[in-house]
């Protein structure tokens, strides 16, 4: 018996990464900042802007080499604890944790403004600020609950949302261009004087927008999940930077620049505040400027709120595994498969801050503890790079060591920086830092760091191997039935089970349920070895279990993909929103086997010949499968007048030569599937082939094929053939992505 695999299955690639880091920095930051920075620095906040994408990108540097080299789930605190003393790693991930959460605060703050704004919500016995504390709370309330409970369209839906902001945002460069072009004057008079308060008014906006620099680090955090890391990672981090800074600086540009006002543009929109852009865009475009910027604001803070709660949790949960914080920090819900624990915990601290601290005091907060965090990931490179204990294959930051040692002395003098601005960041953050030491205090070194390994390779590619991909391990007549098929055809069953992780969770949080899975997959494969089936299995840890299985399907080629179907249709899919993708995309033979009996006991098969031209790859595995096992063959087809009976006949001899019962059976009638229910009565098994009619007249297999697969009263198996003509072209590129998008 072979050992069981476990495979962590990757699944995010370059666009998938870099529109999390996108979406991540394209947030309640530019929404949010913008009029903020604007009264801090004039016209200068521009530069800050320019300035914070070159000091950010020395930190993006130094994570793209980390994460390509170390692709764990903690982000920084994963470097610091590898590079420094335990204590400097404890802090490295209190620090981020802290500032994660409290990016959480800022970014329900501004969706609650954007609401109470856009809805003139405000009565007059209660202020805006107030009321938009509540709505903040209560969207707040919404995201911990769909993350606690490990919502598929947290992840999703997240590059249908980021590319609904980018649009929104060129929508709003577009309209203040315009203004820009339609009066140049006023664009001179609003940029002088371009440092109305010095350059110290710079480097103070700088260091309080720095939070809207942060985002490519969540790529870093999902480093476990994203195929070919030491590529991937890089380009996903420069790729995310390049559009997200371009972005910004035009944004600023034209918010400035396009603002006819009585005084100075920057004033305005220091007064406006979290609101300057919304107010901008009603300058530039009116009415239609407050919907379509605050939609925007609110597609932002609620994406950018719900991917860092993700980000918080999980830097919670791995100082919980990492023994840095109390056990059930990590622990993780059986039934959602979620570190429930420390959603709630991060959930707690930011919606108490939301609540008691204004807006400006916690993006000087979040901004603080990052820059700090920042530079300490910075220096953990140059320990690592220094002591040799990075990995080979990975991506190098360039003229080392001067990108590291700049971010570290730019990050710190940028916190630092933010006393005068908001001293009450530097009291609060100094508070947490004690809090943190006392919890290090009395939990470190309770467990031992452990890491997530590299999976290992698959099994050598084979001609003559059967993929059974199945999520139910108790369904032994499928068990059974891939047996018989992969006996007959002289071929190995490879066994794929995903262990399927809501995107709210990290592949180290499938490691309490990794065991308990292997050992019902060990039971599966001493069960098939004790019926003489050659048989290996494998556990895919998993976020997306279509794309496993199609990328599993790609590196086996198997001869043939058993799925199983349990008979019950549904309203957007036939056979499930799990196998009607992966039919309609794996370029490999597919059986659907709808198996509710032991097909130990099936005797006599019905094949409804003349099905489509798919029933000729059905006709190879009959044909193996009655010489191994002694099956009786019916060869029916339902017709209206006798054009084709011969055919029929025909391929009955031909079975009845090579020694397999056959029979041949000629139905006359229009209702086909009736005359097919009907005479399914009288056998143990219905085969067929899918057909191929048009694109819009067909659901993957046909009317004919779904409507027997759903109906007949014994087990139904449909095959498709790769080889067979299928939708090519525009079609199919097309139902590929609504079937994705039905996902």
């Amino acid at each position: 018996m072979s050992e069981v695999r476990v495979e962590l299955r990757r699944s995010l690639g370059t666009l998938e990464a870099t529109m999390m880091g996108i979406g991540a920095m394209i947030g309640a930051g530019i929404f949010v900042l913008t009029g903020i920075a604007a009264g801090e620095a004039g016209p200068g906040a521009i530069v800050a802007f320019a300035l914070n994408g070159i000091v950010t990108l020395f930190t993006a540097m130094s994570y793209a080499e980390l994460s390509s080299s170390i692709p764990e789930a903690g982000g920084g605190f994963s470097y610091v604890k590898y590079a420094f003393p335990e204590y400097l790693a404890f802090l490295s991930g209190w620090m981020l944790w802290f500032a994660y959460t409290v990016a959480c605060s800022l970014y329900a703050l501004g969706f609650g403004s954007y609401v109470v704004e856009m809805l003139n919500l405000a009565p007059s016995f209660i202020s805006g600020e107030i009321l938009a504390k509540m709505v903040a709370v209560v969207i707040s309330i919404f995201f911990v609950t769909v993350n606690a409970v490990g919502s598929e369209a947290t992840g999703k839906a997240e590059n249908v949302i980021t590319g609904i902001k980018i649009a929104i945002l060129f929508v709003f460069i577009i309209a203040g261009l315009n203004a820009i072009f339609r009066n140049p004057e006023n664009m001179v008079s609003n940029f002088t004087p371009f440092f109305p308060k010095g350059f110290h008014g710079v480097i103070t906006a700088m260091g309080l927008t720095f939070i809207a620099f942060e985002g490519y680090d969540l790529i870093a955090t999902a480093a476990e999940e994203i195929k070919s890391p030491e590529k991937t990672i890089p380009k996903a981090i420069f790729l995310s930077l390049l559009v997200t800074v371009t972005i910004y600086l035009l944004v600023v540009f034209t918010s400035i620049g396009g603002i006819e006002y009585s005084g100075n543009s920057w004033i305005f929109l220091g007064e406006k505040k979290e609101l300057a852009v919304i107010e901008a865009a009603k300058i530039f475009m009116g009415g239609a400027g407050i919907i379509i910027m605050g939609f925007g604001g609110l597609f932002s803070t609620t994406s950018a709120l719900n991917a860092t709660i993700l980000a918080s949790s999980r830097v919670a949960f791995t100082m919980g595994r990492d023994g840095f914080l109390p056990g059930f920090f990590s622990d993780v819900s059986r039934k959602t498969r979620t570190p429930v624990f420390s959603i709630l915990a991060t959930s707690a601290i930011f919606i108490v801050v939301a609540l008691f601290f204004p807006i400006s005091q916690v993006a000087s907060a979040s901004s603080l503890f990052f820059l700090l965090t920042f530079a300490l990931v910075n220096a953990s490179l140059i320990k690592l790079r220094y002591s040799n204990n990075l990995r080979e294959k990975r991506f190098r930051s360039p003229l080392f060591p001067l990108f590291p040692v700049l971010g570290v002395i730019l990050n710190i003098y940028l916190a630092v920086s933010l006393y005068s601005f908001e001293p009450v960041s530097w009291k609060a953050g100094g508070v947490w830092i004690l809090l943190g030491l006392v919890c290090y205090s009395l939990y470190r070194g309770r467990t031992e760091i452990r890491t997530v390994g590299e999976a290992g390779k698959l099994m050598e590619k084979k001609t003559g191997v059967v993929l059974l991909p199945i999520a139910n391990l108790k369904n032994r007549n499928l068990i059974d039935y891939a047996g018989m098929v992969s006996r007959a055809l002289n071929s190995k069953l490879y066994i794929l089970n995903v262990l399927t992780l809501p995107w709210v969770a990290s592949f180290e949080m499938a490691k309490p349920f990794i065991r308990e899975r292997r050992e019902e997959i060990r039971d599966v494969l001493r069960y098939l070895k004790e019926k003489g089936v050659d048989s290996e299995a494998e556990v895919a840890v998993s976020h997306d279990v279509v794309r496993t299985i199609l990328d599993t399907c790609a590196e086996l080629k198997p001869s043939l993909m058993i799925l199983g179907w349990r008979g019950k249709k549904r309203s957007q899919f036939f056979f499930g929103s799990t196998i009607d993708p992966v039919v309609n995309e794996a370029e490999s033979d597919i059986m659907i086997a709808r198996i509710d009996r032991n097909p130990e006991n099936i005797r006599n098969v019905l094949i409804l010949y003349g099905s489509g031209p798919h029933i000729k790859k059905g006709l190879d595995i009959i044909r193996s499968m009655a010489l191994k096992f002694g099956l009786n063959l019916t060869f029916f087809r339902v017709m209206d007048k006798p054009d084709g009976k011969e055919d029929v006949e025909s391929i009955s001899k031909e079975f009845s030569m090579a020694g397999i019962p056959s029979w041949a059976k000629v139905n006359y009638g229009r209702d086909v599937l009736r005359e097919i229910l009907i005479e399914a009565r009288n056998h143990d098994m219905v085969v067929l082939g899918a057909s191929e009619e048009s694109f819009l007249r067909r659901k993957l297999f046909g009317a004919l094929a779904m409507n027997v697969a759903e109906k007949s009263p014994v087990p139904v198996v449909v095959v498709r053939s790769s080889g067979s003509i299928r939708e090519s072209g525009f079609l199919n590129r097309l139902s590929s992505v609504l079937g994705y998008l039905r996902r």
